[in-house]
């Protein structure tokens, strides 16, 4: 079964209608990332622009990792940009906080299978409820699925293991 994408009418981190676009890069042109689509663009901000297109295919590919490394490189390249600093705060890996009014679960055995097994799932989400892998996939929504099959899924662990640097 094939899913089809309906295409956005504007790029990732473009301005909403009646904003205006506003020039977050250097003034002068600069090299291309990457070669290839973008060499023949000269302005920057068609440059960011490309740039922010080629993460989201990475997202579509569900390549969070690769989307991750990408927007390193954009920021370096641009760090005063406004829109890439939006998206990379939502690609950052997320944060942990203990909410004062919920019980404090141990997450001990998690973690111990984490360490044992992790390297076993590169590049896949797990999930986890106690030393037993509830489900493992590379995409979120898969894991989510055949963690409702699951009683008592609900206080499971989510989490992305990263593939390798190398």
């Amino acid at each position: 079964m094939s899913r089809t994408r309906k295409p956005r009418q504007q790029p990732l981190g473009a301005p909403s209608v009646g904003q205006p676009e506003t020039q977050s890069g250097p003034a002068e042109a600069t090299p291309p990332l990457n070669g290839g689509a973008m060499a023949a663009r000269s302005d920057p901000a068609d440059e960011l622009a490309a740039g922010l297109e080629q993460v989201r295919a990475l997202l579509a590919d569900d390549d969070v990792e690769g989307a991750r490394r990408f927007m390193r490189e954009l920021e370096s390249r641009w760090p005063d940009a406004d829109r890439l600093r939006h998206v990379a705060r939502t690609l950052a890996p997320p944060t942990v906080r203990l909410r004062p009014d919920l019980p404090n679960v141990s997450r001990h055995q998690e973690h111990v299978w984490l360490h044992q097994h992790a390297h076993q799932y590169a590049g896949q989400w797990l999930a986890l409820l106690g030393d037993q892998l509830l489900a493992a996939d590379h995409k979120l929504r898969a894991v989510v699925e055949r963690m409702k099959l699951h009683p008592g899924s609900e206080k499971a662990l989510l989490h992305f293991q990263p593939r390798d640097p190398d």
